[in-house]
């Protein structure tokens, strides 16, 4: 199971990638047309990694949740009494 932290820690390189596209983009307003081209061509890659990472996160949490639901189920199990164990309850009284 997918451990909180790691979604912290997904969250924070989701984070920084958004900070970095973001110098990116303020670079190539104000560079040269080879050189836009090249900031372009990075920009794009850190857009696709924050895209990538962004939907890697909503995949956690999804998980994160089918995990917690069916903890909270097992739980449930656990604590229900069984028909058998009622009987005996009764009967000790």
């Amino acid at each position: 199971m997918v451990e909180k932290h790691e979604v912290v820690d997904a969250l924070v390189t989701f984070g920084h990638l958004l900070q970095d596209e973001k110098h990116l983009s303020e670079q190539l307003n104000g560079q040269a047309s080879a050189d836009r081209n090249d900031l372009q061509e990075r920009s794009e890659r850190i857009t696709n990694k924050a895209k990538s990472l962004a939907a890697e996160i909503l995949e956690v949490n999804e998980r994160l949740a089918e995990a917690k639901a069916r903890n909270m189920a097992a739980q449930a199990l656990i604590e229900t009494p069984t028909t058998r164990s009622k009987r005996n309850q009764r009967k000790s009284k």
